[in-house]
């Protein structure tokens, strides 16, 4: 288990990571309400890892044991340069990077940014934010007000997978629950800031096809992005593509199936 007990100043925020093990760098980014014990550490995903390399994982600004922010320009494209400056601060040239979810967002934003500094790019759960549409900007701007209030029922129930969706006390609980020990108003500031990550499919392609750089795309099946990850891969086809069967964006990092995809293609994928 790998604990995030140490810190880097990123811009205005101080940010916490973790290290374990000893190899060529990975960099783990979790997903949205997460953190590196709740996303890696109870999935496996950690354990499967630091024997062969050397990995570090971020907790993301405003998640973990990192600075909660209350501003909506403290988090968006900061959030894509926060993987540099990890870079930076380790001096590290280049990392393979593993990103889950809202992490995948992030850096497929960094993707577009520094390509070079990656040595290869998995992107679980999360496709980058290229097809927001209108609706979905109006339902992340009234979750954002919710949290700003204290509670996210608003996300819970349009994230949910699969029947019968939580009644209202219930899903008044799950909000209980998933807000424990966490600041809601930076939560609200990062919704607020997702569409300061847009970037194009035409972009990610191509800082992939200039830097010839591996890319793995690993979601289950029942996720709501296993359509855009599809699109994904008909648009930019030397992207590797997983889909793990039965599985939902909440279980997937669990599967047997995630862990040996991300070890086996890290391994096929040795820094030059």
């Amino acid at each position: 288990m790998i604990t995030t007990d140490h810190f880097f100043h990123s811009g205005n925020a101080r940010l916490a990571f973790g290290e374990a093990g000893e190899g060529e760098p990975v960099i783990l980014t979790h997903g949205y309400t997460s953190s590196t014990a709740t996303q890696w550490g109870k999935d496996g995903v950690l354990d499967s890892l630091p024997s062969q390399f050397r990995v570090i994982a971020l907790d993301n600004r405003g998640h973990g044991n990192s600075q909660s922010l209350h501003r909506r320009e403290d988090y968006g494209r900061e959030m894509a340069l926060d993987v540099l400056r990890l870079m930076d601060h380790l001096k590290l040239e280049r990392a393979h990077i593993l990103a889950y979810s809202l992490g995948a967002h992030i850096a497929a934003q960094t993707l577009t940014i520094a390509p070079e500094r990656m040595a290869s790019l998995t992107l679980g759960g999360g496709v980058g934010r290229w097809n927001f549409t209108a609706a979905e900007l109006q339902a992340i701007s009234d979750e954002a007000d919710e949290l700003a209030n204290g509670a996210m029922t608003k996300h819970i129930l349009r994230m949910w997978t699969g029947s019968p969706k939580p009644g209202p006390a219930e899903v008044i609980e799950i909000s209980r629950q998933r807000l424990a020990g966490k600041d809601a108003l930076s939560l609200s500031a990062i919704k607020r800031s997702m569409p300061d990550h847009i970037v194009t499919i035409e972009e990610m392609k191509a800082s992939i096809e200039r830097t010839s750089l591996p890319v793995l795309g690993i979601i289950g099946s029942l996720d709501w992005q296993a359509e855009a990850m599809r699109k994904l891969k008909s648009r930019i086809p030397q992207i590797e593509h997983v889909e793990i069967d039965g599985a939902t964006h909440g279980n997937a990092p669990s599967h047997p199936l995630f862990r040996q995809a991300v070890t086996d293609f890290l391994k096929r994928h040795p820094m030059a």
